[in-house]
């Protein structure tokens, strides 16, 4: 007699929970603005998903080891620059979506920070040509302005 065996196959269905994680690789910040103090700086950020969070933190580097510090209190887009005069700014970016945030990512540095200088008073000067009545005398004004 032959024993006819018969195989019994289990199925078993095993779920995975898959998300779709963000794709931040096309995160990235720039600066616009004039790097004098008392100026405003803006970030722009590019390659953010739309209804993403965006963290800004502003960051001095005020020591010749490279190393940049974060400014106190400076977390918006825009920022007005205190006095690092001799030193660069950059702006560190954050993009979260949901409960998944991405690297930072670090703008490229300003020119080095330099103060305005202004002049308070009208300067003006005059250039006299010959003598009696065939002088001629030049007068040059220059109004205050910001430099």
């Amino acid at each position: 007699m032959i024993k006819k065996i018969s195989k019994v196959i289990v199925s078993i269905v095993v779920l995975i929970n898959f998300q779709v994680l963000p794709a931040f690789a096309d995160l990235s910040v720039t600066i616009s603005g004039t790097a004098k103090v008392g100026q405003t700086l803006i970030a722009t950020p590019a390659g953010t998903a739309e209804g993403s969070i965006l963290a800004y933190q502003w960051q001095a580097n005020t020591g010749a080891d490279g190393v940049y510090a974060d400014i106190d209190g400076a977390t918006s887009n825009t920022y007005v620059v205190g006095d690092y005069t001799g030193n660069t700014i950059r702006v560190k970016l954050i993009e979260t979506i949901g409960e998944v945030a991405s690297d930072p990512v670090y703008s490229p540095v300003t020119d080095l920070i330099s103060k305005i200088i202004t002049t308070s008073a009208n300067a003006s000067t005059d250039l006299t040509i010959g003598s009696g009545l065939t002088a001629i005398t030049i007068s040059v004004k220059m109004p205050a302005t910001n430099l």
